[in-house]
């Protein structure tokens, strides 16, 4: 059997286990009808690591809005409740020097630490390069849900490197949009792109941006 372009051949549904893994697939002595399926597995590896992203169950992959794909690798101890993409969810007053091209990503994971800190991977197709992470979300200065830049501080945020971004979660803690330290974190967000080199950037506080000039400014959380 051939797999399509992107997937790899894995096993054959319906044929003695010992025949399971064999390809090309013979069978003989056949006295009856058989129903045999071929399985595949895609075998997009997004975080290079040398194993598709699909045989790994703390990686998942989300076709975005530019129909490309993006890899979330999560701790391997935490439990992926939800991750996929999501409409923008406050349109009439996002962010506009930004682009958004990818759109806005939402994922749920639990099983951490009570209060402790962790970081999920978001791994973009070659040759991308953001500029800046925004959150839509509940802060603990500002409980009503809003955008803001979430960029390191030094404890939570987003760290950005070429086509790869790290964001550091503390349960509770800036980021984590239940405020709860409960062993989860729920998070809205994407990455924004931008054409201008010298757009102004917030001080990355995790509060709503204020409206002079076009800059967003923060005030601490």
């Amino acid at each position: 059997s051939y797999p399509a372009v992107g997937y790899d051949f894995v096993s054959w549904t319906g044929v003695p286990v010992e025949y399971e893994s064999d390809n090309p697939l013979t069978i003989g002595n056949v006295t009856s009808d058989m129903t045999i399926t071929a399985n595949f597995i895609l075998a997009y590896d997004g975080n290079n690591d040398g194993t598709p992203d699909a045989q790994q169950d703390h990686i998942k992959n989300i076709t975005a809005d530019n129909e490309e794909i993006v890899t979330v690798q999560f701790p391997e101890s935490s439990t992926i409740l939800t991750c996929g993409l999501v409409d923008d969810p406050s349109p009439d007053d996002r962010p506009t020097q930004y682009d958004f091209e990818y759109g806005f990503f939402n994922f749920i994971i639990d099983d951490l630490d009570i209060g402790g800190a962790t970081t999920v991977t978001i791994y973009l197709p070659d040759g991308a390069s953001p500029v800046t992470y925004f959150k839509f979300g509940r802060t603990l200065r500002t409980p009503t849900p809003h955008w803001y830049e979430f960029m390191y501080d030094g404890t939570t945020g987003a760290e950005i490197d070429g086509n790869t971004i790290t964001l550091h979660f503390v349960d509770g803690e800036r980021g984590d949009d239940d405020l709860s330290a409960n062993g989860k974190i729920e998070d809205d967000g994407g990455p924004g792109f931008s054409d201008i080199l010298d757009t102004p950037q917030s001080d990355n506080s995790g509060d709503p941006q204020g409206a002079s000039g076009g800059c967003f400014i923060g005030t601490a959380s």
